[in-house]
């Protein structure tokens, strides 16, 4: 079986500056392939984090079907996309999360999305300050 590794809550709370002036930090759950668990991971780390007293959101995820998938990211609040399928930045911001969970960072936004990649909204949240 896999061990994951976790930060302990002290360790995050050291990480994570309340007052929210210094750039967010990004955290990469990263994979060779389709199908290993990336999402998966993410979405536990996002449901410790809540334990832990972190205000954490879900823009986006895909499931591919997997009903456990499904039920992980149904114990996270889900910020509402926008009407395109894309994640809503403006939206993000207004709720302004310590944490966003953000899956498929390498996709490319629909033409007339405010940033051509995903991996740009990241970077926009990031300068905002919140931690992804």
């Amino acid at each position: 079986m896999n061990k994951v590794f976790r930060f302990k809550p002290q360790k995050r709370l050291s990480l994570l500056n309340p007052e929210r002036k210094t750039k967010g930090q990004l955290t990469l759950f990263f994979g060779m392939c389709m199908g290993i668990g990336k999402t998966h991971l993410m979405l536990q780390e996002g449901i410790h984090l809540i334990k832990d007293g972190f205000d954490v959101v879900l823009a986006n995820y895909n499931s591919h079907g997997n009903k456990e998938i499904e039920r992980l990211a149904a114990q996270i609040e889900q910020i509402p996309l926008k009407k395109n399928g894309e994640i809503n930045l403006d939206y993000i911001i207004k709720r302004d999360p310590q944490i966003v969970l953000i899956d498929e960072m390498a996709h490319q936004n629909p033409n007339g999305s405010r940033h051509k990649h995903r991996h740009q909204d990241i970077e926009e949240l990031l300068d905002d300050g919140i931690h992804g």
